[in-house]
C-alpha cells in the first residue's frame, strides 16, 4: 500500500502479527500483535487499514499499526471489509452485513446469509453475493434491498462494469446484470 507491504503471520491460532515492511528496502516500519488467527485481506484507504479475524473483530488501525478502535462481530469476518466515502462494510460468518463509520460506530446491519467473495459498491448500492448464490443489491447507507438476482450457476466474482455488475460463473458462463435494476 502506497511505499509499504501488509503482511500478515500466524504464530498459533490465538494470536497473530502485522508487519508493515518498506517495499524499497525490505525493512519492518513497525509491527504488532492481533488476538487471534488474521482471517481477511485489509481493506486501506489513505488513513487507515481495516482487517477481521476470526476472534470475531475488526480492527481499524492507523498508517502506524495502532489499533484505532476494533468492532466486535459475532463470528469471523474472512473476508476484505470494503471502504466507501467514510464508511466500511463488512461481512461476518454470523451471516450479517455490517456498516460502520470510521470511528467504530455501527449504522446498520443486515441478515444476507453467508457472503463468500468481498462486495462492490456502486453508486449508493452495496452489491454482495451470497454462498447461496444470490446476488444481492442494499442501499448503502441504511441496509435496504434494493434488488436481488438468484444464479442458476455458481458465482465465482462481481465486477462493476460501467451501469452493469458482471458475473463469472463457473462452466464459463458470465451474466451481466444492470446495476440499477438487476435484471439481465
Amino acid at each position: 500500500y502506497e511505499d509499504n507491504l501488509l503482511v500478515s503471520a500466524g504464530s498459533g491460532m490465538k494470536r497473530s502479527l502485522l508487519f508493515l515492511i518498506d517495499i524499497k528496502n525490505g525493512k519492518v516500519l513497525s509491527h504488532i500483535g492481533i488476538k487471534g488467527k488474521i482471517s481477511s485481506a485489509p481493506g486501506v484507504n489513505n488513513e487507515f487499514y481495516f482487517i477481521g479475524s476470526d476472534g470475531k473483530k475488526l480492527y481499524c488501525l492507523n498508517k502506524r499499526l495502532e489499533i484505532v478502535w476494533s468492532f466486535q462481530a459475532k463470528e469471523a469476518i474472512k473476508i476484505r471489509p470494503v471502504l466507501d466515502n467514510a464508511l466500511v462494510y463488512l461481512c461476518s460468518t454470523d451471516c450479517f452485513v455490517y456498516c460502520l463509520n470510521f470511528e467504530g460506530n455501527l449504522k446498520w446491519k443486515k441478515h444476507c446469509g453467508k457472503i463468500d467473495i468481498p462486495p462492490v459498491i456502486f453508486e449508493n448500492f452495496i452489491i454482495l453475493k451470497s454462498e447461496k448464490d444470490v446476488i444481492f443489491s442494499l442501499n448503502k447507507h441504511d441496509g435496504s434491498l434494493a434488488w436481488f438476482f438468484e444464479l442458476k450457476n455458481r458465482g465465482t466474482d462481481i465486477k462493476i462494469i460501467g451501469e452493469n455488475i458482471a458475473v463469472g460463473c463457473i462452466r464459463g458462463y458470465l451474466i451481466l446484470l444492470d446495476a440499477h435494476s438487476g435484471k439481465i
